[in-house]
């Protein structure tokens, strides 16, 4: 496949468009994720020391990443330039009580879409940088506990990472907008071995034919990934679609969407949680939030209250409730500020208040 000069610019265009589309999570995405962590907190020692998370100051610009380690201190990226009143470019980690970790430092020269702590306790760190730490990095890299950087990781593709996920045996999925090594355009999906070597064994074809901005994994070793592509590997596919463990399109998953597809959640039974800017899911009328069953069907016992908004983020709790993130500002007739809270059943989950 080749582009012309006019059509990387139009892919430029688009790129900088989806930025520009993306939601500011800022911090009622950080809270949502540390009540999560609270709720899980039994194991965390250290969190009964604080009763609250005030982040101060905190970003002044988009925050579209958050990761919880298991220290409880909560991993921030995004497309800022400060933090808690310093200069912390593209990424940074608070303390459990909201405020700036200063031990962490590693920096990026452009945007963090996407944070993902490895079973390692390393910290993969996707987006749209060509430096991180000081050093030369495309797109992603992987950083020690401590902040600084993993020299043995240094993978040669250039790309922009939206989604990362980890599967049980170790090997990582990056999505988004990629590119092979010899700058011809790559599938939008690939896959490493735990060394941060390409997976050789894992062949998507042509890939999607626009960018994927969700990917999650399943126990049976298949990828879900969702976007704004039409086609996958030469086979109509409407923003949503499965692959096999070695890459190849699941023939057997067509849902299809009416819209961007942003965010995706596996819960504990093999049913999916599929948010963004849609209408219709899997022939359904379904406002931003669905979900779906294992085999693609539209799950007719969820009934989501109806998000006024792109879901950009979707986090699963252990009790079942569903965390909620986007450009929302109503969940049905609850008014909540871009975060919500949700109930097994897609109900409006009345105890959590976010605005």
């Amino acid at each position: 496949m080749f582009w012309s000069s006019s059509l990387k610019d139009e892919t430029h265009t688009r790129t900088k468009r989806a930025v520009e589309r993306a939601v500011s999570f800022l911090l009622m995405l950080m809270v949502a994720l540390l009540v999560l962590a609270g709720l899980q907190a039994g194991r965390v020692q250290a969190q009964s020391e604080h009763n609250g998370f005030d982040p101060g100051e905190a970003a002044g610009e988009p925050v579209y990443a958050v990761e919880t380690q298991t220290d409880g201190r909560v991993l921030v990226g995004g497309s800022y330039t400060a933090y808690g009143g310093r200069v912390h470019i593209g990424i940074n980690r608070t303390l459990i009580n909201g405020t700036l970790d200063e031990t962490f430092e590693p920096a990026t020269n452009g945007t963090v879409w996407s944070v993902l702590r490895l079973a390692s306790g390393k910290v993969l760190v996707g987006g749209g940088f060509t430096e991180i730490g000081g050093q030369t990095r495309r797109g992603v890299a992987r950083l020690n506990p401590d902040g600084t950087l993993d020299s043995a990781f240094n993978l040669d593709v250039t790309a922009t990472i939206f989604s990362m996920a980890e599967q049980t045996d170790g090997r990582i999925v990056l999505a988004g907008f990629t590119l092979k090594p010899d700058g011809q355009p790559g599938p939008h999906i690939i896959r490493l071995n735990p060394d941060g070597t390409i997976d050789q064994t894992f062949n998507p074809g042509w890939g999607a034919d626009s960018f994927i901005f969700a990917v999650a994994t399943q126990t049976d070793g298949k990828i879900l990934i969702g976007g704004n592509f039409n086609n996958f590997d030469g086979h109509p596919r409407s923003q949503i679609a499965r692959l096999n463990p070695d890459g190849s399109l699941d023939v057997s998953f067509n849902p299809g969407a009416g819209g961007t597809v942003r965010a995706l959640a596996v819960q504990a039974d093999g049913r999916i949680l599929v948010g963004g800017s849609f209408s219709l899911l899997a022939g359904v009328e379904r406002k931003n939030l669905s979900r779906l069953n294992p085999d693609g069907t539209s799950d007719s016992t969820f009934s989501p209250e109806i998000l006024e908004g792109a879901v950009m983020s979707i986090r699963l709790q252990g009790d079942g409730r569903i965390l909620a993130g986007g450009e929302f500002g109503l969940t049905g007739s609850a008014y909540r500020c871009r975060i919500t809270r949700l109930m097994a059943d897609g109900s409006v989950d009345w105890g959590f208040e976010a605005c």
